[in-house]
């Protein structure tokens, strides 16, 4: 996340508020932010929510996620909001939202389901 310059803005117990701002890099040929770089918010903000209601010695892997990209990311910023919907022993379902925000105002312009398994991984905190 660091690489694309994301920000970890908010979490709580089963939330999680992610803020990218705008970058040439990260467009595809039109000048919208690009799918990929949507996705992989969606994925950390739904991943970050699910890790909120692990054990200490959990940690979150994805494994999957849907996405659908409902309008063109034309903007300032992408904001993704995460909650848990699915609260398992050891499976999370996470509904993530991105939103576009231009001259103050913020459209969606991708929801996604997130599913994470809580695992112990050897060497990790």
């Amino acid at each position: 996340m660091g690489f694309l310059g994301a920000e970890l803005s908010a979490v709580g117990v089963g939330t999680c508020e992610i803020l990218l701002p705008f970058q040439e890099s990260l467009t595809q040929q039109h000048g919208f932010f690009h799918g990929g770089v949507i996705a992989t918010l969606a994925d950390n903000a739904g991943g970050f929510a699910a890790y909120s209601q692990m054990a200490e010695d959990e940690q979150p892997l994805s494994v999957e996620f849907k996405i659908n990209l409902l309008a063109k990311a034309v903007g300032e910023c992408l904001v993704a909001r995460a909650r848990v919907i699915q609260n398992g022993r050891r499976i999370k379902v996470s509904q993530a939202d991105v939103f576009v925000q231009a001259d103050g105002v913020e459209e969606r312009c991708a929801t996604a389901l997130v599913t994470v398994i809580a695992t112990k991984i050897a060497g990790m905190p």
